[in-house]
């Protein structure tokens, strides 16, 4: 992840997106780090919270990936 950030992949936005669900913080950590050095948004995301203060992020992070697609 960190190194799709660092190059700026457009590519790992995806699976970016979906590991903003993991059970493991850390991969939430560097999800949304990525996903923010990359695209700028985080959508207030945050990796702490549980996952139903998480779920209206993630959410809004799916359906902004469904539009970059149409």
């Amino acid at each position: 992840m960190e190194t799709a950030a660092d190059k700026r992949d457009w590519r790992a936005v995806p699976q970016m997106v979906t590991d903003l669900e993991s059970d493991d913080p850390a991969i939430r950590f560097y999800a949304i780090e990525g996903l923010r050095r990359i695209t700028g948004l985080t959508f207030d995301f945050h990796y702490y919270e549980d996952e139903a203060q998480r779920q209206p992020a993630v959410d809004r992070w799916n359906q902004w990936l469904a539009n970059l697609h149409r």
